[in-house]
């Protein structure tokens, strides 16, 4: 990773991204008798 160089185009294209795109739904941290909520967890 140190060897790692990206061109303009390949921060371009990072820069692009859904930064609010959702991997996982949260359901892991919100279940059953947990403090957190589905709005808590993505700040909704």
């Amino acid at each position: 990773a140190a060897d790692l160089s990206l061109t303009d185009e390949d921060m371009e294209a990072i820069a692009e991204l859904d930064r609010g795109r959702r991997y996982v739904r949260g359901e892991v941290w919100t279940i059953d008798g947990s403090p957190y909520t589905q709005e808590g967890v993505w700040e909704k």
